[in-house]
């Protein structure tokens, strides 16, 4: 079955793909991204683990967020120790952590991380 997308056919797409040409392909980029992220996993690992033990420091941060103290908030965070430099967003229902590798190449990579607290 010949699937339709805005008036495209896959297949045609396909094909057209076929016959393009592309640049030789340069993975340094690609693995540089990959190395930076098992420190960026190694943070979030450390984040995650000191929250599900420590129902203060949950309680805390929760708190901060809710009363909209930013810069108590992000404290917190550095308080447990991760090397990364991070983005924080919060609402009533959850908050958002965005860890970014310290001094690396600007835009290499991102983990974006998602605690639900309702």
């Amino acid at each position: 079955m010949n699937q339709q997308h805005y008036g495209f056919s896959h297949e045609l797409y396909a094909n057209q793909a076929a016959y393009r040409q592309y640049p030789p392909v340069d993975p340094a980029v690609f693995v540089q991204s990959a190395s930076s992220y098992s420190g960026l996993l190694a943070d979030a690992s450390l984040i995650t683990g000191r929250l599900s033990a420590s129902q203060a420091l949950a309680r805390q941060l929760m708190d901060a967020a809710q009363q909209n103290k930013k810069e108590q908030v992000k404290r917190l965070i550095r308080s447990i120790g991760i090397q990364s430099d991070f983005e924080i967003t919060y609402t009533p229902e959850r908050m958002t952590l965005s860890l970014f590798p310290k001094g690396g190449r600007a835009g290499c990579c991102q983990l974006n991380m998602v605690l639900r607290w309702r």
